[in-house]
């Protein structure tokens, strides 16, 4: 790569759209599916949902930001037919899938 050139995100074969895209979906069938285990192993360990609460929130709070900066990635990044693709969930899908019984 010359100095000074720039090549950007989407021209990397690691972001092409598609891959992108399967890795979010990805990481959000993990989030998905994993969810209420945590949950439930939290509650049979904590006993107490006011504390859990409190622990969990910021665990929910950086999953969330971690989305929001994707997403921001993306627009920055894509043109709107590619972040179609990508299909990144939006904060309150994120939010609503992580959420304390």
């Amino acid at each position: 790569i010359k100095q000074g050139s720039k090549i950007k995100l989407k021209q990397q074969p690691f972001a092409d759209p598609a891959k992108v895209h399967e890795a979010v979906m990805a990481n959000f069938k993990v989030l998905e599916t994993s969810m209420p285990q945590i949950m439930r192993l939290m509650g049979l360990y904590l006993a107490n949902r006011e504390l859990e609460s409190i622990l969990f929130k910021p665990v929910k709070e950086q999953v969330v930001a971690t989305y929001r900066q994707l997403s921001s990635i993306a627009a920055n990044n894509y043109s709107t037919e590619d972040q179609a693709v990508i299909a990144c969930p939006s904060e309150d899908q994120i939010s609503a899938l992580i959420v304390m019984p």
